[in-house]
């Protein structure tokens, strides 16, 4: 009985994961999204299948400009979390990208976090427009901190 049962749903996994692993990597691709940024997709096959998207902006470009998330502050460096495609909406943005490290985070659905709505705390400093609304870290950087950046285009 046990070993009918783990075979019902072991086969259907196993086709299921054979698929994955034929299922081909996307092509190289490079487009031009708007005067002054240029998309590019990367597909490569080694070390391990692995797709880097890359987003060249010129800064020198008419109309570009730069706008780090405003606060929408909870409590000191707490935040209300929102996604990347309602921030380009409610700023009337052409171009978002998600930069900053915060927690908690978790991707494990159902119970992902955070949901629109939640608080989360960021790493290292945030300024917006000239106003700080969470400080700078006093120690212990680590190598590749962003903070989360949009481009606003004319």
């Amino acid at each position: 009985m046990l070993t009918t049962s783990i075979s019902i749903v072991s086969v259907p996994l196993l086709i299921y994961g054979g698929l994955l692993l034929k299922r081909p990597l996307p092509t190289d691709k490079q487009q031009q999204l708007f005067p002054g940024i240029l998309y590019q997709r990367d597909a490569r096959k080694s070390p391990r299948p692995l797709i880097v998207h890359t987003v060249t902006i010129d800064l020198t470009t008419p109309g570009i400009k730069l706008l780090v998330t405003p606060g929408n502050k909870v409590d000191k460096n707490e935040f209300t979390a929102r996604n990347t495609s309602e921030f380009v909406r409610e700023f009337n943005l052409q171009l978002a990208i998600n930069g900053s490290f915060f927690y908690p985070f978790r991707e494990y659905p159902p119970n992902s976090y955070p949901k629109r709505g939640d608080p989360v705390k960021v790493e290292g400093q945030v300024i917006s427009e000239g106003e700080s609304y969470a400080p700078p870290k006093s120690k212990n950087y680590r190598i590749g901190e962003f903070v989360r950046v949009a481009w606003p285009f004319a």
